[in-house]
């Protein structure tokens, strides 16, 4: 279901902050700058965790005190007083402070010099070390002295900008809301423009205003509809200032807050391209950003997506030769930025940022506005290395969607992606940009704002084709803000939907859990039956309506293909929806079936036999197919004929004493039936073998029914105990009939048919039934191939048996194999083909492997293996050659059967027995060298091991070679028998 966004409210927002003016000051999860005094703070206090681990702050710890309140509270925290804790500012010419907000496990840090960056993130409070420098968030009042008032006191700089009100404060100074003299003489509608006055840090320290003054040059150069507009960097007297774009919305941060179950794809997939947009477009003016992270991604009006606060970017590290003013004289790395949650591991370890960091950053935004957490809870990378956490799959992402964000959320550089485009072309890929308006528009932003940049800078008299540039590029942010407002409405349809096809589906379950009330107050009346039909009804009719497709058709964005998309996933989603409830129905009718089974059962044993009927018939309207049904109608009429017998013995009371020594007599008559009985089910058990063949099978099955019929028909009064004998009787046979199977499974598997016809009742018992021949491959053989080995008895010729089998290990969740532990002899292989009429048995009848066959007897081998064993045998993969083989990288024969001749030794001229030469840890002989073995590769049929012809030096285990299917001389094979 769609979620939208809660628009701010409260007028204009400083960019980053996500705050209305009202707010500033207020809340304690704004983005305002926290003091800490000279000393760092204790061990004890850098390990107590935050409270408030979603914030996004920037925090700094000076070497000089600054000049700002100390709390009374005991603690050496320097804070700054907050609105709520002045008079009316109205009343006052000087800035005020603001509260400061609890530290966090996400704030941006300031490194400096040789600091351990893994030491520093684990302080209660952001520290900055290296240089001696004073921070302080917002300006204090003889700092704004330096500017003029204007007549309502309010401070003026550079005669042009009037400071209406504080919005934030952060690492780099105070922002303000200011009025743009020249715009108001200008009669601009819009006068307003942000206006950020550096802190005492920068200003005072060496070649500062120069090198920020170039970096506020290069963010000038930074022309893109999603970064944030810097219009001039100057200063007015000691007071260093930066003007840019106003903006009007809430940070990422934010959204994310208010969206703790994370936003829909459908709407984070473009913001995600504006974001790296952004950050590829900075990347190539040899800009990184270095401390991206959600506070700094402001979400403007139109979903807009603004990237802030390059103030604290760094250049990338290559040198710029092309220009001899632009070398850096002051190293804005000295004061490095980063927030530890979105740090790369490399910043961490303090190397010099790369377009890659700015990768990770991205990855970890685009993945908490997916899920609203952050990929490793909020833990830098460095504790994310050391506990090797890994981000848990998001399920609303495709399988090329979830490797890219998994990427570029690799610890390592080298597992990451380079740049942000490589990203974006694996996450949100855009086929050909040129043909998108969208994506066109955005491309026409950044090259027309990139130009306006350069030529304002340059001169002044390109004003006017700036204003007409700006125009254009008004015309094409609208059409881009039409698409997104056209997306906008069929997410919408979605959602309305999804709200009704969630309206549905909480019906259903009401209806649901209704039925399974009324299921646990069963009653057998006709009432109950009616009103629970009812409910069915309804139920069954939840889905059955297609209206929402009509109204679907009727709306004007109907033909779109993404409206069409969606329409065919509502579809599926009902369709899947009305399935299982179909499903449910009939289990829903399953369990009345058994309970009005139970009933009849109830009702026959209390004589109510007319009520019984109707519940047996109710029950067979529920599931005619339910096994229980003719035993319950068997039991029914037992009953009925019980009832009339016992009406009978009533009815002759003057009888009673003779019927009663009659009951006697026949009691003692049938118990010698019963004892009859027995003797002749144990007959079953003699000849049988319980390990091996499994013996003869003596019992007459056909006997024994007619004898159970018999003494039912003539013992009716004891039926139940009839029925109870027979149902023992049953599994006792079963049990024969699986011990006979172990030798005559074909037999056996008769024996079973001819039980279940000749005893209805157990009828399931018997077919059910798993019969297989005896396995001597027992799993307790495998890897000790060296002293246990297994053959198969073929099933209808004794004489012969199988391949010598060594079983082999297998892990959990494989398929349990053994494998012949020789190469098949020129012997055996003459059995198959004189038995299959299948080939002509070779002149060589020795032990030799068989070879200079095809393929399709090799498999036709393992094929008459299966059929006279009852077992699966195969030709091997390679991998299960590969495994059985190696024996755990057990070493090779060193007398194998490769060529050789050396020093009068030599080996290899001819293939010898497959019995001859030493087998490897599990048994397996001749593996390597005497004849190469076919095997099933995954790129088709190879011949793995080498032969007697392969030289002893290539004569090993990865020896593996192409084979045709007619085969060749030096090709043999062994095969696998699979284990059930």
């Amino acid at each position: 279901m769609s979620k939208k966004k809660q628009p701010l409210t409260g007028g204009d927002v400083l960019p980053g902050s996500g705050k209305s003016l009202r707010d500033a000051g207020n809340a304690e999860s704004d983005d305002k700058t926290v003091i800490q005094s000279v000393a760092r703070p204790s061990a004890q206090n850098s390990q107590q965790k935050p409270e408030d681990d979603s914030s996004d702050k920037t925090q700094f710890a000076s070497t000089s005190a600054p000049q700002a309140v100390t709390p009374d509270d005991g603690s050496d925290k320097t804070v700054l007083l907050g609105s709520a804790e002045i008079d009316d500012p109205k009343a006052s010419d000087k800035t005020q402070f603001i509260h400061p907000a609890d530290t966090g496990d996400d704030r941006t840090v300031m490194l400096g010099g040789s600091v351990n960056a893994t030491e520093l993130l684990h302080d209660s409070a952001t520290q900055l070390q290296g240089e001696n420098v004073t921070v302080a968030g917002a300006l204090s009042p003889e700092q704004l002295q330096t500017g003029q008032l204007d007549e309502e006191g309010r401070t003026v700089i550079k005669d042009r900008f009037v400071l209406e009100s504080l919005l934030g404060s952060g690492g780099m100074g105070a922002v303000y809301k200011a009025k743009d003299l020249r715009k108001v003489e200008a009669k601009d509608r819009d006068p307003w423009v942000a206006v950020k006055v550096l802190n005492e840090n920068f200003k005072n320290h060496p070649s500062a205003f120069i090198s920020l003054q170039r970096e506020a040059r290069k963010s000038q150069t930074l022309a893109h509809p999603n970064i944030v507009q810097v219009f001039d960097f100057d200063r007015d007297g000691d007071m260093v200032y930066m003007t840019m774009e106003l903006l009007s919305g809430a940070s990422l941060e934010e959204v994310i807050k208010l969206n703790p179950e994370g936003l829909p794809l459908e709407q984070i997939l473009p913001l995600t391209r504006q974001m790296g947009e952004a950050l590829a477009h900075a990347h190539r003016h040899r800009i990184t950003h270095a401390d991206f992270k959600p506070g700094n991604v402001f979400l403007c009006d139109g979903d807009v997506a603004k990237v802030i606060d390059f103030g604290i970017a760094r250049a990338v590290s290559s040198v710029e030769t092309d220009q001899r003013d632009d070398k850096t004289v002051f190293d804005p790395n000295s004061l490095g930025a980063l927030t530890p949650a979105y740090a790369s591991l490399e910043m961490l370890l303090g190397e010099e940022p790369l377009p890659s960091c700015d990768v990770y950053a991205l990855g970890c935004i685009v993945y908490e506005l997916l899920s609203g957490k952050h990929p490793f809870g909020k833990k830098p990378a460095d504790q994310v290395a050391i506990e090797r956490m890994k981000p848990k799959r998001l399920p609303q992402l495709n399988r090329r969607q979830w490797k890219a964000l998994r990427r570029s959320l690799a610890l390592k550089r080298v597992n990451r992606f380079t740049t942000v485009d490589e990203f974006l072309n694996e996450f949100v890929p855009i086929v050909n940009p040129w043909r998108r308006p969208v994506a066109l528009a955005a491309v026409a932003a950044s090259l027309l704002l990139a130009f306006a940049g350069y030529r304002a800078y340059q001169s002044q008299e390109k004003e006017k084709q700036l204003e007409i540039e700006k125009q254009a590029l008004a015309a094409r942010q609208a059409e881009q803000q039409r698409e997104m407002a056209t997306q906008r409405q069929v997410q919408e349809f979605g959602t309305k939907l999804s709200s009704d096809f969630g309206t549905l589906t909480e019906e259903a379950g009401e209806l649901q859990e209704l039925l399974d009330q009324r299921n646990l107050s069963f009653d057998t009346g006709a009432l109950w039956q009616r009103q629970t039909a009812v409910i069915m009804d309804e139920l069954l009719e939840v889905y059955e309506s297609d209206e929402w497709k009509v109204d679907a058709g009727k709306h004007p964005l109907a033909a779109r293909d993404d409206f069409q998309q969606m329409l065919n996933d509502q579809d599926l989603k009902r369709q899947q929806a009305k399935q299982t409830l179909a499903n449910w129905a009939r289990t829903y009718n399953f369990t009345l079936s058994d309970a009005y089974l139970a009933g009849a059962i109830d009702a026959a044993d209390e004589n109510r036999f007319s009520e019984a009927q109707r519940l047996s018939q109710r029950a067979r309207e529920l599931n005619p197919n339910s096994v229980q049904l003719s035993q319950v109608d068997g039991h029914i009429e037992r009953q009925i004929s019980a009832y009339q017998a016992e009406q009978e013995r009533l009815a002759q009371a003057r009888e009673a004493a003779r019927l009663a020594a009659e009951r006697q007599r026949l009691r003692d008559a049938f118990e010698v039936e019963v004892a009859s009985l027995r003797e002749t089910v144990q007959q079953c058990q003699s000849g049988l073998l319980r390990e091996g063949r499994g013996g003869v099978f003596k019992l007459d099955l056909e006997r024994l029914a007619g004898e159970f019929t018999r003494v039912a028909n003539r013992y009716p009064v004891f039926q139940n105990e009839i029925q109870q004998l027979q149902q023992n009787s049953m599994s006792d046979i079963s049990s024969c009939i699986r011990v006979y199977g172990y030798g005559k499974t074909q037999d056996a598997k008769d024996k079973a048919l001819l039980a279940s016809q000749l005893f209805p009742t157990s009828a399931v018992l018997f077919e059910s039934m798993e019969i297989y021949p005896w396995n001597s491959c027992k799993t307790s053989f495998a890897g000790r191939g060296q002293r246990y080995s297994c053959r198969d008895r073929f099933l209808e010729n004794d004489e012969f048996r199988g391949p010598e089998l060594l079983v082999i290990p297998n892990s959990p969740g494989e398929q349990a194999y053994a494998i012949s532990k020789y190469e098949i002899s020129e012997s055996e292989f003459n059995d198959f083909c004189a038995q299959s009429q299948l080939c002509s048995p070779s002149s060589n009848s020795g032990n030799i492997p068989v070879t200079g066959r095809s393929i399709d007897l090799f498999r036709s081998y393992a094929q008459w293996l299966s059929s006279e064993t009852g077992f699966e045998y195969q030709l091997p993969s390679y991998k299960q050659w590969y495994k059985a083989a190696a024996a755990n990288q057990s070493p090779l024969d060193s007398g194998r059967n490769c060529t050789l001749n050396s020093r009068g030794i030599r080996k290899g001229d001819s293939l010898l027995p497959v019995d001859m030469g030493a087998g490897n840890r599990w048994g397996m002989v001749n593996h390597v060298g005497n004849a190469q073995e076919v095997v099933l590769h995954p790129d088709g049929l190879r011949a793995a091991g080498g032969s007697h012809a392969v030289a002893m030096e290539s004569c090993n285990l990865d020896s593996l070679n192409p084979i045709s299917t007619g085969g060749d001389a030096r090709s043999g094979f062994r095969v696998v028998k699979l284990l059930p």
